[in-house]
């Protein structure tokens, strides 16, 4: 693809269009390097609401969904780790208004299966705007089905990045080498966390708890599913599940995810 290719017709060898081209990456801006181009039966669906709508929507069921790995399985009651996890549900989205909730598995989406996260979005972007479609999914362990009605995917907005705040108080968590820090107004002005994240901020992360996925800035919002206001409820989640798994919903700039930590047995401590 060279310059001023981009949005003209890819061909295979028999000269049918198979995409259209959009980009290249190339080390010298050359045409040698790795092209990228939308498959044609994306492009067939968005030319057809150009033609009758003069712009292109797309279906809304408003989750943000994240990858299943088997540590994450395991603290859901999973015995593998297939389908979407709900990390977070918009407000007033046709998810909300279906019953959707953080930590639900989907599984099928109008009747097709969902093996992974990625899945998801391609079945929702391709369901027409307005249909009702069948939910399969998993909560805490029990199978359930709901249905919701999609909607047109709003407009983004652009979310300003968390800055690491300076250690404040200190709340040694020595399990899984995490250190703590409540959600003061300073806290939450000099990391521009939203008023209605409620729990205790990272401030200083390794070991067990780096190596699980937790980062410096997350909000630690909910462990074992239970709300979090002070460093003693997460201190009594770890001792709880000491030699266990301990499924923590956290916040992390753009919205929640859910990590699993493996808790140290208290004689390894």
């Amino acid at each position: 693809i060279n310059p001023g290719n981009s949005g003209g017709p890819l061909f295979n060898a028999q000269g049918e269009v198979v995409g259209i081209n959009t980009a290249i990456f190339s080390r010298t801006g050359g045409s040698n390097g790795i092209s990228f181009a939308i498959p044609s039966d994306a492009v067939k669906g968005v030319v057809a609401q150009l033609q009758k709508n003069g712009r292109v929507e797309r279906g809304y069921l408003g989750v943000k969904v994240q990858m299943l790995n088997q540590d994450l399985a395991e603290g859901l009651g999973l015995k593998e780790p297939i389908g979407a996890l709900v990390a977070e549900v918009t407000e007033d989205s046709p998810a909300e208004k279906a019953g959707l909730k953080e930590g639900d598995v989907i599984l099928r989406f109008n009747g097709k299966a969902v093996d992974e996260m990625n899945d998801l979005p391609k079945l929702v972007a391709s369901t027409p705007l307005g249909q009702r479609v069948p939910l399969e999914l998993l909560r805490k362990g029990k199978p359930m089905n709901l249905s919701a009605t999609l909607e047109v995917l709003p407009q983004e907005e652009n979310i300003a990045p968390v800055e690491e705040t300076a250690e404040t108080s200190e709340a040694m968590q020595q399990q899984i080498g995490l250190v703590i820090s409540p959600l003061t107004p300073q806290v939450r002005a000099q990391n521009r966390i939203p008023n209605t994240v409620q729990g205790v901020m990272v401030v200083r992360v390794n070991g067990t708890a780096q190596q699980a996925g937790l980062r410096r800035g997350d909000v630690i919002a909910e462990a074992d599913w239970k709300p979090l206001r002070d460093a003693g409820g997460l201190r009594d989640a770890l001792n709880a599940r000491a030699g266990k798994t301990l499924l923590l919903r956290v916040w992390r700039a753009d919205g929640y995810l859910f990590i699993s930590i493996d808790v140290p047995s208290k004689n390894a401590q």
